[in-house]
């Protein structure tokens, strides 16, 4: 039997062991939770460390990158203060190689401008004379080729550059002026053309004054180098074009365009009234399919109204001093009018009425003074008009008579 002290020890044993368990499960979670905190700690420990590894490392790239940049900068400065020096030093040369080339250019270009004067100076072409092939002497012939070449056709500053002030406009109006006189004497309308439209482009330059005289006289030249293509379109060819209606059309317009901008420009200028009367003789408008008495009709009016406009500058040319004076030029166009009616109906003696009008070589002297440049060919109106081929290559009336009526007029003058 147990007894009551002893089973007291007992319980009193029990509890002493319940607690000292109980105090050792505390000490061991105490223990976990000072094992927690601290691996804890040395887990944020490890990453601010690792943090500040990383942040190290950065600043060490940065720092390698920005002592390379300056080392780079202070020797790509100096490569570039080197490369900057040689620029300097090229650049320089060309500078003076470009004040070299200027230089020789001015002096090209002054050299031209004097040589054009020159040439200015040896080929004046002013006269009556001036648009027969004939009338030119080599020397004369080879002075316009060489002006045309220093000008138009070879050379840049004068043909692809504005002038720099009205005495060039002047310059170079004339010099494209005589070029185109010289081509349309050669029997070289398109060539003169291109030497006109150079001509009316030179004087729409911002420099360039107005010169209406020159304009017109260019203008006049204009619708006579249509007049010769209109001449060579209407001629019969072998093999006819298809577009020859159309530029016949064509260079009718411009060729009554040209007319009338000439008189516009300057009405006193006699040359534009012989060219209008040559287009209204030699180059009639027929209807295609009209009878030929409707053709005859149509072309004795057109003779008409060209001997009417060679009469009224006849007139003028007695009355005042037209520059240039084309009177005997009109004369002898007036003949040739009066021939193509007699060619319609075989009647000349209007033609040998107005012949025998004309002034005789004497008198022609004594008007007219000694041979010159402007006045040859006012004294040379009779030899002109024996040697035009109009009065002789077609005859519609007895060869015999109309030789005789030749005779006749020939001895009285």
């Amino acid at each position: 039997m147990v007894s009551s002290s002893a089973v007291e020890k007992g319980d009193s044993n029990a509890e002493y062991a319940r607690g000292f368990k109980e105090g050792l499960e505390q000490h061991q979670d105490m223990l976990a939770e000072l094992r927690r905190e601290l691996e804890s700690g040395l887990a944020q420990h490890q990453k601010d460390l690792d943090s500040a590894r990383s942040i190290i490392r950065i600043f060490g790239i940065l720092f390698t990158v920005v002592s390379v940049l300056f080392v780079g900068s202070v020797f790509f400065g100096f490569t570039f203060t080197q490369a900057a020096r040689r620029e300097i030093t090229s650049a320089r040369e060309e500078v003076r190689s470009a004040q070299e080339e200027v230089t020789k250019f001015t002096a090209y270009r002054q050299a031209v401008l004097s040589e054009l004067h020159r040439y200015m100076r040896k080929a004046p072409v002013k006269y009556e004379g001036q648009f027969t092939a004939a009338s030119l002497l080599p020397a004369e012939r080879a002075t316009m080729e060489e002006l045309d070449h220093l000008t138009f056709l070879s050379n840049p500053l004068f043909r692809f550059r504005q002038p720099e002030n009205q005495k060039e406009v002047e310059l170079y109006s004339q010099i494209l002026l005589q070029s185109a006189r010289w081509y349309l004497a050669e029997n070289q309308p398109a060539q003169a053309l291109m030497r006109l439209e150079q001509l009316f482009a030179v004087n729409e330059a911002p420099v360039a004054k107005e010169n209406r005289g020159l304009l017109a006289q260019a203008h006049s030249l204009k619708a006579l180098a249509y007049f010769f293509l209109l001449a060579e379109e209407r001629k019969e060819r072998i093999i006819p074009r298809p577009d020859t209606k159309q530029n016949v059309q064509r260079y009718r317009r411009y060729f009554e365009e040209s007319i009338g901008e000439a008189k516009k420009l300057d009405p006193n200028w006699s040359p534009t009234y012989v060219w209008e009367a040559m287009y209204q003789s030699i180059s009639p408008e027929i209807p295609e399919g009209a009878d030929p008495s409707e053709e005859r009709r149509l072309r004795r009016a057109a003779q008409q109204r060209a001997i009417e406009i060679y009469r009224d500058s006849i007139r003028c040319s007695s009355s005042r001093e037209p520059e240039p004076d084309y009177s005997s030029s009109a004369l002898q166009n007036l003949c040739c009018c009066l021939k193509r009616m007699g060619d319609l109906d075989g009647n000349y003696d209007l033609l040998f009425q107005e012949l025998r009008q004309l002034p005789s070589e004497h008198k022609l002297l004594e008007q007219h003074g000694q041979l010159s440049d402007k006045n040859a060919a006012a004294l040379a109106l009779w030899r002109r008009i024996m040697v035009d081929h109009i009065f002789f290559n077609k005859i519609a009336a007895d060869v015999q008579t109309y030789s005789g009526a030749w005779l006749n007029v020939l001895a009285a003058c």
